[in-house]
């Protein structure tokens, strides 16, 4: 073997422990946080090249920071209390924010996006509590649903039509597939 494939080796293994120091970085840091949590009015959550669920269940809404590198986020405050407004801080880079809220409760998008996408389904209610998203988005997407129709993308009831739907399309070739979803697609 020459010097070449030696030196491969040796770059491979440092980038290997460099990646291992950050990832016991960003592991020790949302230890951190978790434990900050626990007694703080603003929660906090951190995420680098993975994933993270927030959940809030049958406790008070409260104020937030994500930072999102590299990854995705899943907010889940449909079965969260609110007894006031709301901030969430988002800096999200490369990456996706998935917020689930209640239908009594309006989201204001207030955030700077840069190469990024906003999809707010929530209908504004006259005198609900507002949930405010605040910070910067640059390269990543951010999507606001109601928890109902939340579950309902997920969950499709079965019936005579749809099945007989499902079996011709499970006779259909790829290219017929493809085809029809993009006539689908196609605006008129």
């Amino acid at each position: 073997m020459g010097k070449g494939f030696l030196k491969f080796v040796i770059g491979v293994a440092a980038v290997g422990a460099a990646a291992k120091v950050g990832m016991d970085a960003v592991a020790k840091k949302k230890k951190e946080l978790k434990e900050k949590n626990e007694t703080s009015d603003v929660k906090e959550y951190f995420n680098v090249v993975g994933g993270e669920d927030i959940q809030v269940v049958e406790n008070a809404a409260t104020d937030m920071k994500i930072r999102n590198y590299v990854g995705g986020v899943n907010i889940d405050l449909s079965k969260a209390i609110f007894t006031k407004d709301i901030t969430i801080e988002l800096q999200n880079v490369v990456g996706g924010v998935n917020l689930v809220v209640p239908e009594n409760v309006n989201v204001e998008v207030k955030y700077e996006a840069k190469m990024s996408g906003t999809n707010n389904l929530v209908k504004h209610h006259e005198g609900a509590f507002t949930i405010f998203l605040c910070g910067k988005v640059t390269a990543g997407g951010v999507n606001i649903q109601i928890a109902d129709e939340a579950t309902d993308f997920y969950e499709e009831d079965v019936t005579e039509d749809t099945a007989e739907a499902q079996a011709a399309e499970d006779t259909m070739s790829f290219e017929e597939k493809a085809e029809e979803k993009s006539e689908e697609m196609c605006c008129e």
